[in-house]
This record gives structure tokens, C-alpha cells and sequence, in this order.
């Protein structure tokens, strides 16, 4: 909240935000960080994530961190 305030206070007039996401072959998504942090994480279709390729459904998604041990 602190920081939505400051962007009220400097008078932004817009904003967004975006889950963090566990990108293959990273260092966020290594076994040993998910299981050091006890991050949980969920797959989601991303936008526009299907199609039909020579007759078959085609589906890309993401791995979205959902929560640790932290909280």
C-alpha cells in the first residue's frame, strides 16, 4: 500500500501490476529455490493461448507463483 500511495502522492494516472511467474531455467525456478522458499505456484492459459494446429488444440501457459512460505 505504501507504494500505491506514493504513486498517488506524485499524481500517476495510471497503473498495473503483474504476478511473478516461474520462467523455465531460471534461478527463481530451480528445485532447490522452490523448496528453500516453499514457493506454490499455478498453471494458467495465457492470453490468446489456444489454437488448432493440423487438426489438433494447441495450448500455451504459464507458471505463476502464487505463494511461499513467507506468507
Amino acid at each position: 500500500m505504501e507504494c500505491v500511495n506514493n504513486l498517488y502522492k506524485i499524481k500517476v494516472d495510471s497503473g498495473d501490476s503483474h504476478e511473478a511467474w516461474l520462467l523455465p531455467n531460471t534461478k527463481l525456478a530451480s528445485r532447490d529455490s522452490v523448496e528453500k522458499h516453499g514457493i506454490v505456484t499455478r498453471f494458467v492459459l495465457g492470453d490468446d493461448a489456444m489454437s488448432m494446429v493440423n487438426g489438433k488444440l494447441i495450448c500455451e501457459y504459464d507458471e505463476h507463483l502464487v505463494g511461499t512460505k513467507y506468507q
